[in-house]
């Protein structure tokens, strides 16, 4: 197969690595890292004037309504800079948004997205840690006019800066998906540390959350085919992310290795080194393919 990328996505290739080479270099990251927030309000601007935000978002809404390869490109370029910010989840609730949701929904969250004015989270692994949509063990019942969420949601990236979370919960019609506002009653967040450092986790509790009728992303028990393309989507984002990584710890290897010296000489002239080099490479490229 030809994966090369074309004229259009090459140069969005291009300004992603030298815009993120401006604004997202190591010290910054580090810096950000040690930050309560994790992230940066003026580069989530800048990202939402590039139109990076607006990649899924429909024309009608402000996007540019373009495809997955593109967001791809875009994640490629982000892992390899490290970039901390709530960019995946929130271009996927923009997909879901524009896949499922009501002209009110749409009208209301798509813009507000593209411009980088709202920020979403996906709500999604239970106590459990089930990665299967139909185990969700959150539950919503009927409550006057609208519903009831309670549960725990675990391991919720950048909970804490979102607009909107993406809450999946079991109704007796079946699995249903919610648009939660994180300030709502009986909603709690609790920051929790993960191995990464550049991303920042909460554990969401919900104590029988009031939440609309009209806050259905979907209709009831119509959340199982969505959540499962989500899921898909965002561990192709997740494999883009990690092989813009694993591309900048193959470059910064083979810069080393050719300054550092050993007996006299630069490392990258020894066979081994060679070979493990390229060992890289071909992991890279592999990865590549998947991806």
């Amino acid at each position: 197969m030809d994966f090369a990328l074309s004229g259009d996505q090459q140069l969005l290739r291009n300004s992603a690595r030298a815009f993120l080479d401006e604004h997202c270099t190591p010290a910054r990251v580090r810096s950000l890292a040690e930050d309560p927030r994790g992230e940066s309000e003026a580069t989530w601007k800048e990202i939402a004037q590039l139109g990076w935000l607006g990649l899924a978002v429909p024309e009608a809404y402000g996007g540019s309504a373009l495809g997955m390869v593109e967001t791809v490109v875009l994640l490629d370029e982000m892992g390899r800079a490290a970039y901390p910010g709530p960019y995946l989840p929130t271009v996927l609730a923009g997909h879901a948004i524009a896949r499922a949701g009501t002209v009110a929904q749409q009208r209301e969250w798509l813009p507000a997205i593209a411009t980088g004015d709202a920020r979403a989270a996906l709500a999604f692994l239970d106590a459990d840690l089930d990665w299967n949509p139909q185990g969700t063990a959150a539950r919503a019942a009927k409550s006057g006019n609208g519903w009831s969420l309670s549960g725990t949601k675990r391991y919720v990236a950048w909970a804490h800066v979102a607009n909107v979370l993406l809450v999946p919960a079991q109704t007796p019609d079946g699995l249903t998906l919610f648009l939660v506002e994180p300030a709502s009653a009986g909603l709690t967040l609790t920051p929790v540390q993960a191995m990464d450092p550049g991303t920042r986790w909460a554990h969401v509790t919900l104590d029988k959350v009031p939440v609309a009728a009209d806050a259905l992303l979907g209709g009831p028990g119509q959340a199982g085919p969505l959540l499962e393309g989500l899921l898909r989507r965002g561990a192709v984002g997740a494999a883009a992310e990690m092989l813009g990584a694993a591309r900048r710890c193959l470059d910064m290897s083979v810069a080393y290795a050719k300054v550092r010296e050993q007996f006299g000489q630069p490392i990258g002239s020894f066979q081994a080194i060679r070979h493990k080099c390229a060992e890289m490479l071909l992991e890279i490229e592999n990865s590549h393919a998947a991806a």
